[in-house]
């Protein structure tokens, strides 16, 4: 999978915790979208939370060995019917996105209640499981969807997103 990075266990529990707080702070509103034709989802933004950004920042520069610099940080919440349409999130080489997955998906309830991240690369549809506290780095250019929950669970998919970019 070129260009993106399957980070799992990302976060620990206390981390988790700071994120999950840091979105209760923040304020949901039902204005997100993706692309074009994409249903309308739960956003929040979240350029406030300072802190937790560089915290995040910090792990990824580590893993890396790079240094990136925060452009934008929200939230997004999807309940069923809420799919994203297949866009770019900067078409920047340079740029970069972090997804850090808060609901409570695990390898024993993913088949039950979905809410994959897709790519398209080479023709082919990737499906990455958003397991909670996993991170997923992956170019900003390359073309994903967020997928909402089945029908079957009443569970708000949640993804914490950080965009940053490459500091040359």
């Amino acid at each position: 999978m070129e260009g993106i990075t399957i980070l799992d266990n990302f976060i620990n529990d206390e981390e988790l915790q700071d994120v999950i707080d840091a979105i209760n702070r923040s304020s949901w509103k039902h204005n997100g979208i993706s692309g074009l034709g994409g249903a309308t989802f739960w956003h929040a933004e979240m350029i406030q939370e300072a802190t937790l950004g560089k915290q995040m920042l910090t792990k990824i520069e580590k893993i890396f060995s790079k240094k990136y610099k925060i452009d934008r940080m929200y939230a997004n919440g999807q309940t069923f019917g809420q799919d994203g349409s297949f866009h770019q999130d900067d078409p920047d080489d340079n740029a970069y996105t972090l997804l850090i997955y808060v609901s409570d998906i695990t390898e024993e309830n993913v088949k039950y209640i979905g809410g994959f991240t897709h790519f398209i690369q080479d023709g082919k549809i990737i499906n990455v499981e958003p397991y909670k506290k996993r991170g997923l780095f992956f170019k900003s250019n390359l073309f994903h969807r967020g997928m909402a929950p089945s029908r079957l669970c009443d569970l708000l998919r949640i993804s914490f997103a950080i965009k940053v970019a490459e500091v040359r």
